[in-house]
Formats: C-alpha cells, structure tokens, sequence
C-alpha cells in the first residue's frame, strides 16, 4: 500500500511537471527526460550492483579458502557470471545517470570479514548456506523486476539475468546436497524462500 500511494503521488507529481515543462521548453526535451529510468528503476540498479559486488567479494574468497572442490568451483563461476552481470548493470547505472558506489556497503563488509575468519569445513558450510539464501532472494528480486519495472532496457536486463541466477541456485542446491549437511542447508533454504513471499518490491 504504502509503495502503491507513492507510485500515485509521483505519477501526481510527474504529470504537472510534464505540462509546465512542455509550456515552457518544448516538447522534445521533455521526452527525453521521461525516457530516463524512474524511482523504482533506479532502486533496482543500486541494489543489483551492490548484489554482484558482494558475490565477486564472496566468490574470491571461495576460491581461494573452500576446502571443497565443488565449493571452490561454484565461488570461481560466481566470480565470472558476477563480474560480466556487474559490467552489464554499471553500464545501464551510467546510462540512467544513476550513481553506483564501487566499495561494499558497510553490511556487506561485514558480511566479508566474517568469511575471512573461517576455513575448512566451516567455511565451506557457511559459504553455500549464504548462496542459497542470496540467490533465493535474487531469484524472487529479478521475478518481480522483470514485471514491474517500466523502463524497457533495465527490464530487458532483469529478464536476460534471471535464468542465469536460476541456475545459480540450482547448482547452489546440488552442491549443498553432495556434502554431509546439503539436507539441513536444503532446508534452510526452503524456510526463507516461505519468508520472502510477503516482502515488499525487489525484495533485497
């Protein structure tokens, strides 16, 4: 309700604007300016580059610390799918003129740090139960990205990239189930794919 009222508030907002602008500097500027992305698709951009830098932080780590050779593969294809997705989205933030910061957010430094002190097993295990949570979330963020968002190229890119964090997930969950502990992570899973269903938009 409450992202409801300020869609309604800003399209309020916008149409007055479009009649004093188009009185006033013409109608071409004005549609230039309205094919920029808006509110929600700025939020998207933010969060889905701030989403790739922490899998590549997180992947580089995985790489180097599983003990794990499937652990260590899946952190090495995170580094490579994440980095081209980070490229893409940079490209359209720029574009949109939407400003990216190229640092981890202060969560998400901690998030890393937390990883830095663990090794072995305990690495392993906290790793992929961090995928299978992440990219749960991912996957319900691009769905509902890919039907609400207005702007054609950053809805186009939220669908391109939504089967590739499928298959993320996927072999995330294979992974997880070729070691001692894939039940319980499976689970864990599961119990916050049912707590995501009721979150507000994007859903990061």
């Amino acid at each position: 309700m409450y992202i409801s009222e300020r869609l309604d508030s800003t399209r309020q907002a916008v149409t007055t604007w479009l009649f004093t602008s188009i009185v006033l500097v013409g109608f071409s500027t004005v549609v230039d300016a309205v094919q920029q992305p808006g509110e929600m698709e700025q939020v998207f951009l933010q969060q889905a580059a701030e989403g790739q830098q922490v899998e590549i932080a997180l992947g580089q780590l995985a790489a180097e610390k599983a003990s794990n050779d499937e652990v260590k593969q899946f952190g090495q294809r995170m580094i490579r799918d994440h980095q081209r997705a980070n490229r893409e989205v940079l490209q359209l933030a720029s574009k949109a003129g939407v400003q990216i910061s190229p640092q981890l957010t202060d969560r998400q430094k901690r998030t890393q740090q937390a990883f830095v002190g663990l090794s072995g097993e305990a690495f392993d295990q906290a790793y992929m139960t961090y995928m299978l949570r992440n990219h749960v979330k991912d996957v319900n963020a691009f769905q509902q990205s890919a039907q609400m968002l207005r702007d054609s190229e950053v809805k186009s890119w939220a669908s391109s990239t939504l089967p590739i964090l499928k298959e993320h997930l996927e072999r995330a969950k294979v992974v997880a189930a070729d070691r001692d502990d894939g039940h319980a992570l499976g689970a864990r899973a599961h119990r916050h794919v049912a707590s995501r269903q009721q979150c507000r938009p994007f859903c990061w």
